[in-house]
C-alpha cells in the first residue's frame, strides 16, 4: 500500500505542470459557461420584477368568456367586463321612467359632440372592494359586490336624481344603487354586478404583479380562451425569448468545447501514463485503486478549476448582461446563481468517470506483461 501511495505522490509531481495548464484552460471555458448559464437561469426569476418596475400597466384581456369560468383564476383581483346592452349602448332608467343613454349627443356651434358614458361589469371581493373604495374617493355608499348592484358616477346620479339605495333599470333588469363616486375618478361611469353564468363580450383583469398575470395568461390560453396581454409586455417577452435563445446557443457551444477538452485530456493522460498503470497493477493495485487515482486527479483538477472560474464567472455574468442589453436594446437584470457551478461541477465529475470507463476497457493485459519483462 505504501508503494502505491509513493507512486501516486510521484505521479502528482510529474503532472503538476499539466494540472496547472489544464486548470487555466478549464477556468477560461468554465467561467464563460457559468456566466452564460447563470444569466439565463436567473432571468426567469427577474423578468417579472423588471416588467413591474418599468411602469407598464399590468392587465390582460379575455375575449368572449363566461364570468363563472374566470372568477376562480382572478380571485382577489379587480376584474371588469363589457357587454352590449349592459355597459355599452345601454339605457339607464330610474323608477320615474327618466332615461340616460350611454351615448350622449350635444350640438355646440353647429358641431356635434358625442360623449360615451359606458359602464363596466365588475367582480370584486371584499379586500379589493375596500382597496378600490379607499383609493377612488367614493362619495357615498359602497362598491357593488352582491348580484345586480350598481355604483354610478355623480353626473349620472344628478341627471337621474338618484341616490344610494334607489333602483335603476338597465334593459328591464333592476339594479340597486350601492354607491356614488366622483365623476372624474375613473374612466367608466358606472359599475354593475351580474350573475355568474352570464356570457361576457370582453373581460379585463388588473394585476399588481406581472408574474401572476403571466401565470393567468398561460392557464387561460390552455383553456382555449383568446387572451391578450399589453403590447409592451408581449414585446418584452419576445425580446427576452431572443436573449434566452442566444444564451442557450452560447451555453451549448461552451459545454461541447469543455466535454471535448475533457475527453481529450483524459485520453492523453491515460495513454501516456499506461506504464504507470502497469506499475500500479504489478504492485497489486486493483482496477478500483487505479480508477480512484486517475479519477481523483481529474476531480481535483476540476474542483480547482471550478473554484477559480466561479470568481471569474461573476465578471462574465455582468459582461454578458451588458452585451445582451446592447444587442437586444432592452434593460434587464440577473444575479450570479451559485447553484450553477455546483451543478456543472457534478456533471463534469460524472463525465470524467464515464470517460475513464471508456478508456479503461482498452487497457490490455499485454501492457502489464511487457512492463514486467522491461523490469
Amino acid at each position: 500500500m505504501m508503494k502505491v501511495l509513493h507512486l501516486v505522490k510521484n505521479e502528482l509531481k510529474l503532472l503538476k505542470k499539466s494540472v496547472i495548464i489544464i486548470t487555466l484552460i478549464f477556468t477560461v471555458f468554465l467561467s464563460a459557461l457559468f456566466g452564460v448559464i447563470s444569466v439565463q437561469a436567473d432571468l426567469s426569476q427577474n423578468i417579472y420584477a423588471d416588467i413591474d418596475g418599468s411602469g407598464i400597466q399590468l392587465y390582460l384581456n379575455v375575449q368572449s368568456a363566461c364570468l363563472q369560468d374566470i372568477r376562480s383564476e382572478f380571485e382577489g383581483l379587480i376584474v371588469t367586463a363589457q357587454k352590449k346592452g349592459i355597459t355599452q349602448s345601454a339605457y339607464l332608467t330610474n323608477t320615474n321612467g327618466d332615461s340616460f343613454e350611454t351615448s350622449q349627443t350635444e350640438v355646440i356651434d353647429n358641431t356635434t359632440i358625442i360623449s360615451n358614458y359606458n359602464g363596466a361589469i365588475i367582480s370584486l371581493n371584499k379586500a379589493t372592494s375596500d382597496t378600490l373604495r379607499n383609493s377612488s374617493k367614493l362619495l357615498q355608499g359602497e362598491w357593488p359586490t352582491a348580484e345586480n348592484e350598481i355604483c354610478i358616477c355623480s353626473y349620472i346620479a344628478e341627471y337621474l336624481n338618484i341616490t344610494t339605495g334607489d333602483t335603476l333599470f338597465i334593459d328591464d333588469t333592476a339594479y340597486t344603487v350601492s354607491g356614488i363616486f366622483n365623476n372624474n375618478v375613473l374612466g367608466y361611469y358606472y359599475f354593475v354586478t351580474v350573475s355568474n353564468d352570464i356570457k361576457l363580450d370582453k373581460i379585463t383583469a388588473y394585476f399588481d404583479s406581472s408574474e401572476n398575470m403571466y401565470s393567468a395568461y398561460a392557464k387561460l390560453t390552455n383553456y382555449g380562451y383568446t387572451v391578450e396581454m399589453p403590447p409592451t409586455v408581449n414585446s418584452y417577452l419576445e425580446n427576452l425569448s431572443s436573449v434566452k435563445g442566444f444564451l442557450s446557443s452560447c451555453a451549448a457551444i461552451l459545454a461541447l468545447v469543455i466535454i471535448a477538452v475533457l475527453y481529450s485530456l483524459i485520453s492523453i493522460f491515460y495513454r501516456q501514463r499506461k506504464a504507470y498503470i502497469c506499475q500500479l497493477k504489478i504492485l497489486g493495485a486493483t482496477k478500483y485503486t487505479v480508477a480512484a487515482v486517475y479519477c481523483g486527479i481529474a476531480v481535483l483538477m476540476l474542483f480547482v478549476s471550478s473554484s477559480i472560474s466561479t470568481a471569474f464567472a461573476i465578471f462574465f455574468n455582468n459582461y454578458i448582461l451588458n452585451l445582451c442589453s446592447d444587442l437586444f436594446g432592452m434593460a434587464f437584470s440577473a444575479h450570479f446563481n451559485f447553484a450553477v457551478p455546483v451543478l456543472v461541477f457534478a456533471l463534469l465529475v460524472l463525465a470524467t468517470f464515464t470517460f475513464y470507463l471508456i478508456f479503461a476497457r482498452k487497457t490490455k493485459s499485454a501492457w502489464v506483461a511487457q512492463e514486467i519483462r522491461n523490469e
